[in-house]
């Protein structure tokens, strides 16, 4: 668990400095400073920190991933051109359009120019920039390369975008089709079918057994439809609160991942999000054991990301990368071999990036071929409950035109 740590120092022409680091003690502190030249003289926790995150969360809840990769690009280029960074902030908080993320940047920009550091600033608000994002800013400022560092995290996130919008329009027409069928079906069996089965039994016409079935259905679900609505809300909210726990969570991500066909692609969509994080992260000079803790809270699956903890805790203990990995149990043979290349060879962060290319066209691939079996599957599954309504609706008529016959 990090805080922050106010600092009072000298730097090497004898200067007074002060500001602000975020780390999990007091020593490591001191040993960045000291690693920077700098002559300390007093090092405190900043105890208001968790005050300042907990009022700037309004915000952070508002904010769209678009305008952030949009705010993180300009501010690579501005500063690429020189633009000193209070001015920077300034003009991005005028001609931003969410009203939201320009609170934020208002308040970012009076802690840069009180003496904190961009990314301290940016970490109170942890909804708009999470810890991948504030420690890529961090190892930009230790560096001297904010810029190249602001450019690469644009990347990533306008990737991260497009990859998401991918999945989301290769799974939004089954979706689509599913929920406007029962829709339909569900309208011709609580308010039709009722009306004909009536009609049919004024007529002294016996009702077949579909036609018995689908009116009790259709009765009851009328009769009941406020309190049928309000069990399914219910449910719907129950659902979403328990997987907002932690144990829920554990239970919903080790079930998901388990499913046939599904569960196979949700371990290639976290592969490669593992790799791409991975590779970003020391591509830009963080350690690795940093860099695999920011990982871990980046993932979407806890399974992955306990894989993650236990590869981090090998590699804390001597293991190499690789090993480490392969011992986890969750990552795939190649993944792994690759890996050992990278370690091999000192092109981990180049590894990285062609595992996290190669998962994502595998995703896409799985996609493509598994939404197309999807679909006439689904089209199927709903023309088999319909036709059962049709059918059941029919089996009276036949009955009635036998009788005139």
């Amino acid at each position: 668990m990090t805080q922050i740590f106010s600092y009072q120092a000298y730097d090497s022409k004898g200067n007074p400095i002060s500001g602000n680091i975020e780390a999990e003690n007091q020593q490591l502190v001191v040993r960045r400073l000291l690693s920077m030249g700098y002559t300390i003289t007093a090092v405190t926790p900043k105890k208001e920190a968790n005050r300042e995150i907990q009022i700037s969360s309004f915000y952070s809840n508002r904010v769209n991933i678009r305008d952030v990769a949009m705010f993180t690009r300009q501010m690579a280029s501005m500063i690429a051109a020189g633009l000193p960074l209070v001015r920077v902030l300034n003009i991005l908080e005028r001609q931003t359009e969410s009203r939201f993320l320009r609170k934020a940047l208002s308040e970012i920009k009076k802690d840069v120019e009180s003496g904190e550091s961009l990314s301290i600033a940016l970490g109170k608000f942890p909804k708009i920039f999470d810890r991948l994002y504030v420690h890529m800013v961090r190892a930009g400022e230790m560096t001297g390369a904010l810029d190249e560092v602001l450019t690469k995290l644009a990347r990533a996130i306008e990737k991260e975008i497009e990859f998401k919008g991918k999945v989301r329009n290769a799974t939004a027409y089954p979706t689509m089709l599913l929920l406007f069928s029962f829709l339909a079906i569900g309208f011709l069996v609580v308010a039709v079918v009722p009306g004909f089965a009536t009609t049919f039994q004024d007529m002294g016409v016996t009702l077949p057994l579909p036609t018995q079935i689908l009116l009790q259905v259709g009765t009851g679900a009328r009769q009941n439809i406020w309190f049928i609505i309000g069990a399914l809300i219910l449910l719907a909210v129950g659902l979403r609160l328990t997987i907002k726990t932690e144990r829920g969570r554990n239970v919903y991500d080790r079930g998901v991942i388990r499913l046939p066909l599904i569960g196979r692609l949700i371990q290639k969509i976290e592969t490669a999000r593992f790799a791409g994080t991975l590779a970003l992260l020391v591509s830009s000079g963080i350690p690795i054991l940093s860099a695999l803790e920011v990982v871990q809270d980046t993932a979407g699956n806890i399974v992955m990301g306990s894989a993650i903890a236990q590869a981090k805790s090998g590699i804390r203990e001597g293991e190499v990368i690789s090993r480490a990995l392969d011992a986890a149990g969750s990552f795939d043979p190649m993944v792994v071999h690759m890996v050992s290349v990278g370690e091999e060879t000192g092109t981990l962060g180049n590894i990285l990036n062609h595992l996290s290319d190669f998962y994502e066209k595998e995703v896409n691939q799985t996609l493509a071929t598994l939404m197309p079996l999807i679909e006439p599957l689904l089209i199927v599954f709903v023309a088999f409950i319909a036709g059962f309504v049709v059918i059941s609706i029919m089996l009276p008529m036949f009955e009635i035109m036998g009788s005139i016959n």
